[in-house]
């Protein structure tokens, strides 16, 4: 079940998360205009508190509503917390749907994983959408051989990553992508990738795919 929460609850929320830091009186200067949004780390700034409303912690004050996780915030590569004149940003109420990967919305950053290879949310995770190479399938037909060179494969590194924590990752590519009609079923689901050997191994049998047949390949979520 999908809760939209109202710009009014959002405040709600958050005013719920400072209570414990603040008097009565200093909640309603800190969720107004007179507190600063970023340049301070004061207990009492906003930035501190979105920093906490945000946390994956018990001080995010929001208790269970999000599995224990924390407010979203908006994807920014240049956010560090030695920086805090940069700060995190919000979204407020539904719009944690409505920029969120349920409506394909993505970061117009090109950091780190290039052009809109990012989602807009941190709900959705720190990893990029899809990864893409020249590459064939071998005879094996579950091995497929990347083109290129080792530093090319860089990237099978992160995949091999996360696959390790138990993510899925399909495999397709460009061209079946742009199809008319489109073919919309992957060549398979990977099993693991080899950064050293740029190899990728599914799961089963490649489907729709002939051994030997260069291809953009793309490794997605």
């Amino acid at each position: 079940m999908i809760f939209l929460l109202s710009s009014a609850a959002l405040t709600l929320l958050l005013t719920m998360a400072i209570l414990p830091a603040l008097s009565m009186t200093k909640v309603q200067r800190a969720v107004g205009a007179r507190q600063p949004y970023v340049g301070s780390t004061s207990p009492t700034s906003l930035q501190t508190l979105i920093t906490n409303f945000t946390s994956n912690t018990p001080a995010n004050g929001l208790g269970t509503y999000f599995n224990g996780d924390g407010w979203p915030t908006f994807f920014n590569p240049n956010y560090k917390t030695s920086q805090p004149s940069i700060g995190k940003r919000i979204p407020g109420g539904a719009n944690i749907i409505f920029d969120s990967p349920l409506a394909n919305i993505r970061s117009s950053y090109s950091l780190p994983f290039g052009a809109i290879n990012h989602w807009m949310l941190s709900s959705a995770g720190n990893i990029p959408i899809q990864y893409s190479q020249t590459g064939q399938l071998t005879n094996d037909t579950t091995v497929v051989q990347l083109g290129g060179t080792p530093d090319q494969w860089a990237f099978l590194s992160v995949v091999k990553e996360f696959l390790a924590k138990g993510q899925t990752w399909l495999l397709t590519s460009n061209e079946d992508r742009t199809h008319n009609p489109p073919i919309t079923t992957p060549y398979g689901t990977i099993e693991a990738v080899d950064p050293a050997k740029g190899t990728i191994t599914l799961k089963a049998a490649a489907v729709g795919l002939t051994p030997g047949l260069n291809r953009s390949m793309i490794l997605y979520i």
